[in-house]
């Protein structure tokens, strides 16, 4: 991959020359040392600690922003209490949304992956139209996995199970459907973005299933044409880490619980990918380049025992029909039993680009009813801030200025929200 080796030249902090060559690596190694001496509970001034350039790759290395002095520079950004928008979907609600996206003029996309259908909802939150039905024809859909924006009034909605997308408008308009053309016998792509020349960028799942026992399968970020054909491969990154179920029905492949996921965000024509390998999340263009790498100095949190045991009682609690179950012992409750655990939790679990090119950093959701956090990286990498958003809220869409997303109530109805920023 071009630009993927870096290679330490001149390291600036806030622009002023430090070191270079084999100093660069002293000094980097002493910053960080002195971080980890601060311990628990110490505090720092600057947010920023290190911005190594090299090679034109910006490595930037943020201090934890939990340990930043209030007023040092990193703020902290929650929402106004009351949603200032609340849709229900009307009489006949919501079946199970599985994805939101706001168009340029303000409409607003829902797509439901259980009632498998597209409902369109003026900015003001009027019910428009509703596009789509079970099936296979134009217009159908066996699977609403993800809603895509492609500019404009436009958005691409993508069918796993028939490997294609379809475009359709502000006004429910169809367009053209593309299929994305297969990488392999059971490979299984899934679109990230589209890019500004129309091409997809996607991540390609080979679903190779090694003997290991626990394993994480290259994943490769790919590009396909307009038109679904393959054009090229940008780069291969660690997948989901998974582990083999081997139990007297076979062998059956299964993510390792609290494992560390890899994510994705694209934004134009690069992509944000981040893989859990520390608090690391690079940019890269779509040509393969290493643009830029943002860090933060932060430890991971370990995985508590409570936290396990409340993991394997949640899965015993499934219901599991007759096919699943072996000798009346619950198929999930066995394989929670059986599970590897790391000894400590991804540093996070989701990406996403708000509309001024911030990229927000969901921290690693362990408790579902408690508020999720972020830290937020400015384009070039640097830490500017934290939020906390409320429980049972998941964000689809950012603005400057609000956030969009799925709220659930208590009974686990979902709604589509929209929470003003406050900073």
């Amino acid at each position: 991959m071009t630009g993927s080796r870096i290679h330490l030249g001149k390291v600036v902090r806030f622009g002023r020359v430090m070191a270079s060559g084999a100093g660069a690596v002293a000094a980097l190694g002493f910053v960080i040392a002195l971080a980890a001496c601060g311990g628990e509970g110490a505090r720092v001034d600057e947010p920023t600690v290190l911005v190594q350039d090299s090679a034109g790759v910006r490595v930037i290395l943020n201090s934890d922003p939990r340990a930043v002095r209030s007023g040092a520079g990193v703020e902290a950004w929650t929402v106004d209490p009351s949603p200032v928008l609340d849709i229900d979907g009307g009489e006949a609600g919501f079946g199970l949304i599985s994805d939101v996206v706001v168009l340029g003029d303000g409409t607003i996309m829902v797509g439901d992956a259980h009632l498998r259908h597209i409902r369109l909802f003026a900015p003001d939150g009027a019910a428009r139209t509703v596009v789509g039905r079970q099936g296979q024809g134009p217009g159908e859909f066996e699977a609403i996995d993800a809603l895509i924006s492609v500019g404009g009034d436009t958005a691409a909605v993508w069918d796993s199970r028939l490997a294609r997308y379809t475009l359709v408008s502000a006004e429910g308009g169809l367009g053209r459907q593309v299929r994305l053309e297969p990488t392999g016998e059971r490979a299984r792509a899934t679109p990230l973005g589209i890019l500004p020349d129309g091409a997809i960028l996607a991540a390609d799942d080979p679903r190779l299933m090694p003997e290991d026992e626990r394993y994480r399968a290259d994943i490769g970020l790919v590009v396909y044409d307009a038109a679904g054909a393959f054009v090229r491969e940008v780069t291969r990154v660690p997948g989901v880490e998974m582990w083999n179920w081997v139990w007297e029905m076979g062998v059956t492949p299964s993510t390792v619980p609290f494992g560390r996921p890899t994510v994705y965000a694209a934004d134009g024509d690069h992509v944000w990918v981040g893989t859990n390998d520390g608090y690391r999340i690079d940019r890269l263009s779509t040509g393969g380049d290493l643009i830029a790498s943002a860090r933060v100095d932060r430890a991971a949190r370990p995985l508590r025992p409570t936290v396990i045991e409340g993991y394997k009682a949640a899965e015993r609690a499934k219901a599991s029909s007759g096919a699943a179950a072996k000798g009346g012992n619950d198929i999930f409750g066995m394989m929670a039993e059986d599970a590897p655990y790391p000894d400590v939790l991804p540093h996070y679990d989701a990406l996403q680009v708000d509309g001024v090119g911030r990229l927000w950093v969901r921290d690693y959701v362990v408790d579902p009813e408690a508020p999720t956090r972020y830290v937020v990286f400015a384009p070039d990498g640097r830490v500017v801030a934290t939020a906390e958003l409320p429980a049972r809220f998941r964000v689809e869409h950012i603005a400057d200025d609000r956030v969009l997303g799925v709220w659930r109530d208590d009974f686990d109805v979902e709604r589509v929200r929209a929470y003003r920023l406050s900073r």
